[in-house]
């Protein structure tokens, strides 16, 4: 007998999808790019941590920039972060005390192509937020955000 999750899923979606300036996930409250740029206080920034889990694994970083809710039925919805990814392999490194810093003129696609994948579940998705390394050159410190009670918010 298959789940009524399964049956939804294997149907289509509403035919509209709602889309977000702001959200709140995983006690996060996060915000795309383009309304973080004409603010003081940052959250577009998200991390990734990669399946394995392994510890030579490093997470992906990346820029919120779209929110998009689907709706398969009245209690089967998924939203959707897409995020402007640093590459791991380029856009990645660590400073002398082991902090990640990450270079945003290094993503991982670089082009807005149905072949790249730069979604997320909104519930995969933890925030950080980044800070200019002394050192310039395009690098930024990576601070991870604790989660907050957003009850209150």
């Amino acid at each position: 007998m298959l789940s009524e999750e399964i049956i939804a899923l294997s149907s289509f979606p509403a035919s509209s999808a709602k889309r977000f300036k702001s959200y709140k996930a995983n006690g996060f409250l996060f915000r795309v790019k383009s309304i973080d740029n004409h603010r003081f206080t940052q959250n577009s920034g998200v991390t990734l941590l990669q399946a394995d889990h392994s510890e030579e694994s490093s997470p992906y970083y990346g820029k919120l920039t779209d929110i998009i809710k689907i709706t398969y039925s009245i209690d089967i919805k998924y939203v959707l972060f897409k995020c402007d990814w640093v590459n791991p392999s380029t856009g990645i490194k660590f400073d002398p005390f082991k902090f990640p810093l990450v270079n945003f003129k290094r993503l991982l696609y670089k082009n807005d192509r149905i072949r790249d994948e730069p979604f997320i579940l909104a519930s995969q998705a933890h925030q950080v937020w980044n800070a200019p390394d002394p050192s310039g050159q395009d690098w930024l410190n990576v601070v991870r955000m604790p989660a907050r009670d957003l009850t209150h918010l």
